[in-house]
């Protein structure tokens, strides 16, 4: 963990805002605390954005229950 361990979270969160899809469900599996912020909805929904999805219809929204994570 190193030095994401004395990052503030805003900081972690910025740094795991642009990894690419394997890099976060890679990251997910490291530790709790770096899965709470590799599963974070809006981290999911931006990556969608970036595909250029427009997450603004309905059929590019996730189900109900589900997550934007759930998309890929």
């Amino acid at each position: 963990l190193g030095y994401f361990s004395v990052l503030p979270a805003d900081v972690t969160r910025l740094v795991f805002s642009h990894m690419d899809t394997d890099s976060l469900r890679r990251a997910s599996q490291v530790c709790k605390r770096w899965q709470r912020y590799a599963d974070a909805p809006d981290l999911w929904r931006s990556l969608c954005d970036r595909r250029g999805w427009d997450t603004r219809l309905k059929q590019n929204t996730p189900p109900a229950g589900q997550d934007w994570k759930w998309l890929y």
